[in-house]
């Protein structure tokens, strides 16, 4: 009996463009300005008060608004994060790496292993052997649209 090795290119990767999530900000200024306004509140009982609802809601609200922009960063673990300078790159790894736009000059597809050229002359390599095809292309198109040569 021949047994052969099999790769499954079944993992997928999760896109998350930064600048789609300018919104993200009104609700951390509001519930900074609950909690400011609770503060301000506190003193003027001279500390002798407890906290309002006002300030543990601006609290939750800036809580619940980090752990949705940073959860899926934390627990995926293929993900891309980018933005007009950058991009936050993690595939099966737990830190990831950033590779700024600004940087790469080209970039190309080998032997399932994505390589960036950067100008100081580094390659950050990466294997895509086990990401789906689609991803892969998702995320060449990804760059070769925020590259200046792009």
């Amino acid at each position: 009996m021949v047994t052969t090795e099999f790769k499954s290119k079944n993992k997928r990767i999760y896109f998350h463009n930064l600048e789609k999530l300018k919104w993200s900000i009104v609700p951390l200024i509001l519930g900074l300005l609950l909690l400011l306004s609770d503060l301000f509140n506190w003193f003027e009982m001279q500390g002798n008060g407890n906290w309002s609802g006002l300030g543990l809601i601006g609290q939750l609200l800036i809580y619940v608004t980090l752990l949705v922009l940073i959860s899926p960063y934390l627990f995926r673990r293929y993900v891309v994060q980018w933005n007009e300078i950058g991009m936050q790159l993690k595939v099966d790894s737990f830190f990831g790496t950033y590779i700024p736009f600004s940087e790469v000059t080209s970039l190309e597809i080998h032997d399932d292993s994505l390589k960036i050229f950067l100008l100081n002359g580094k390659e950050r390599k990466i294997d895509v052997s086990h990401i789906l095809e689609e991803d892969i292309d998702k995320l060449m198109k990804v760059i070769k649209g925020k590259i200046r040569n792009g």
